[in-house]
């Protein structure tokens, strides 16, 4: 009687239930990138905002998550690096190399914090 009802109602239920699901994939895989940073590094949160807007900019699928480091493994290469970091397919956004040894430090960039904009230019250069 229910089977009826829902074909009545436009819905087609079958008894048994799918053994497999299809898996839908896109075309392009989404863009991960992470802010490496720990709390107290006062820079960090500021990176990680600019970051967030610079991937709602870019045209693509940018995910964006933050690493504390100090939640890692000792032998996790993402220690490698000075705070705040951001990182894609695990290598720097502006080319700079880890460190030789884990060591939570801070890192200085020349010019400040790169600029919403100047993360944008590179992260739309990462997802072309």
């Amino acid at each position: 009687m229910i089977r009826v009802a829902l074909i009545l109602a436009g819905v087609l239920v079958w008894p048994l239930s799918c053994t497999s699901t299809p898996v839908v994939s896109s075309p392009t895989p989404p863009l991960c990138v992470e802010v490496v940073g720990f709390t107290g590094c006062p820079n960090s949160p500021e990176l990680l905002y600019r970051v967030q807007l610079a991937a709602a900019a870019v045209d693509g699928d940018v995910q964006v998550g933050f690493i504390d480091q100090q939640t890692l493994d000792e032998a996790d290469a993402r220690r490698l690096w000075p705070a705040p970091t951001v990182l894609v397919h695990s290598a720097d956004l502006f080319g700079t190399q880890p460190q030789e040894e884990p060591a939570i430090g801070y890192r200085i960039y020349p010019d400040g914090l790169p600029s919403v904009a100047q993360l944008t230019a590179r992260l739309q250069a990462a997802t072309d």
